[in-house]
């Protein structure tokens, strides 16, 4: 009696592991397919986008320009004029065919990344679908559904997932293991239809999903900015010295990347861009 139902036990262990084995091994298959569909899409996608950069290391991104004194036309005054040294060629009229919640396309060459930014539709809708709203667990790069899709805030939060594979946000966390990739180029670039705006990377660091990052209730008044601002220096991994010491005005405006840690993490990875300018295409 003793043996049959030792010979029972061992079946169901057997059965259960056979089921794990098979749950397991549908799971691998299941998320390989998602990866490579996400893949393809965005692959795709970069097929409708055409990025040309001038970008040079060791050169300034301003230019001196002479302007003639109206009162004086003797006399003539030098202006600083910054030049948006990457442009792109997108057919937003088509991406939005594809997706109407297409705000932008972002790009940050040293990492690679090149993607269409979308304006979330709440409940992190675009967490699990991806641009062509197939659902897919790469998701897609979205703007939180609080902020502007103008990007006129004072903090514009995009997220994107954190792929093994480096696509998505995945690339951002080289940006922390790595910093002197945004001292050799700390400029990252979101267009929209009408606007090319350039950022200045001024701050990266770890936090939790629940830190001050994500208070998206900030008023634009000087003494809010300034406390979010001194939580950032505090914060921050890398932290930008010019930035730091220039003085908070309303029209400051912050472009926030964000991604998970890890996997099931609540640690999140931040990269704060400050407006730079913002220029007609």
């Amino acid at each position: 009696m003793e043996k049959e139902k030792l010979r029972l036990i061992f079946k169901c262990l057997i059965g259960a592991s056979a089921l794990g084995i098979l749950v397991c091994t549908i799971g691998i298959i299941t998320t390989t397919k998602q990866y490579s569909d996400s893949k393809k899409t965005y692959d795709d996608l970069n097929k409708m986008v055409k990025v040309e950069s001038q970008v040079n290391q060791n050169a300034d991104v301003t230019t001196k320009e002479v302007v003639t004194v109206k009162a004086d036309e003797t006399e003539a005054a030098v202006e600083e004029k910054i030049n948006i040294p990457v442009s792109i060629d997108v057919d937003f009229d088509a991406l939005s065919k594809i997706n109407s919640d297409v705000i932008g396309w972002i790009v940050y060459e040293p990492v690679e990344l090149s993607y269409p930014v979308v304006k979330d539709k709440g409940d992190d809708y675009y967490e699990h679908y991806s641009f062509d709203l197939e659902k897919n667990l790469a998701g897609a790069i979205f703007l939180d559904y609080i902020c502007k899709p103008d990007l006129s805030g004072f903090n514009s939060i995009i997220y994107g997932h954190n792929m093994r594979n480096g696509t998505m946000f995945g690339s951002l966390k080289k940006l922390l293991a790595d910093t002197s990739i945004i001292e050799q180029d700390p400029y990252f670039y979101i267009f929209t239809k009408d606007y090319a705006y350039m950022y200045k990377i001024v701050c990266a660091y770890y936090t939790t999903q629940d830190s001050r990052t994500y208070e998206l209730t900030l008023d634009d008044e000087l003494d809010d900015l300034k406390s979010y601002i001194d939580y950032m220096e505090e914060v921050g991994v890398y932290k930008d010295v010019e930035f730091f010491d220039e003085p908070v005005t309303e029209d400051t405006k912050l472009a926030t990347l964000s991604t998970c840690h890890g996997l099931h993490s609540k640690e999140r990875t931040v990269i704060h861009g400050v407006l730079v300018t913002k220029q007609e295409r």
